[in-house]
C-alpha cells in the first residue's frame, strides 16, 4: 500500500507540470489565430476573459493525455534510474503490481475525461462559437481586413479603408 502511494505521488507533479505546459501551448496557438478578431477592438475585458475560459474546455481535454504520458514517463523512468524497480522486484513484488497504481489513475482519469467530454464539452464549445459569431455580428468590420476581397452573397468586394469606428468600409 505504501508504494502504491508513493508511485501515485511520483505521478502528480509530472502530471500537472505536462498538463499545464500543454494548456498553455494550446493557448498561445488561440491567442495569436483569434486574437486580431478579440482585442484591440474595444470589447469588453470581461467577454474576452470568458471567450478564453470557454476555449480552455478542449485544450484541457487534448492536454490531459500528453500530461498522462509525461508523468508515465518521468515517474517509471526515475523508478528505473534509481533502481527502485528492481528493490520491489526482488522484495517479492510484481512489474504488474507496481505499474497498478498508475493504471487506476489512468482509469480515473478516463471516467473524468469521458464524463467532461459527453456532457461538458460540446456545452462550452457551442458557447465559443456563440461568443465569437456575436462578436462578429455586434461589430462586423471586427473580421474584414483592409487590402482584401470579401465574398458576400455571390459578389466580391475589395476593401480598400476600414473605419472600425463608424462601422464603415470603404
Amino acid at each position: 500500500m505504501r508504494i502504491a502511494r508513493y508511485i501515485l505521488r511520483m505521478h502528480i507533479g509530472p502530471f500537472l507540470f505536462g498538463t499545464i505546459c500543454v494548456v498553455f501551448f494550446f493557448l498561445l496557438q488561440f491567442l495569436f489565430k483569434a486574437g486580431s478578431e478579440i482585442f484591440g477592438k474595444g470589447l469588453d475585458p470581461w467577454v474576452i476573459t470568458k471567450l478564453i475560459a470557454y476555449n480552455l474546455a478542449w485544450m484541457l481535454v487534448l492536454a490531459v493525455p500528453l500530461g498522462v504520458l509525461v508523468a508515465s514517463l518521468m515517474a517509471y523512468g526515475k523508478l528505473s534510474g534509481s533502481n527502485e524497480l528492481t528493490i520491489i522486484k526482488s522484495a517479492g513484488g510484481s512489474a504488474l503490481r507496481a505499474m497498478m497504481p498508475g493504471m487506476l489513475g489512468g482509469l480515473f482519469l478516463f471516467i473524468a475525461l469521458f464524463l467532461f467530454n459527453d456532457r461538458i464539452l460540446p456545452e462550452t464549445n457551442h458557447t465559443a462559437m456563440v461568443m465569437l459569431l456575436d462578436i462578429r455580428q455586434v461589430q462586423p468590420t471586427l473580421a474584414i481586413e483592409p487590402g482584401q476581397l470579401i465574398s458576400l452573397q455571390g459578389y466580391s468586394i475589395l476593401a480598400r479603408r476600414v473605419d472600425r469606428a463608424r462601422n464603415t468600409l470603404y
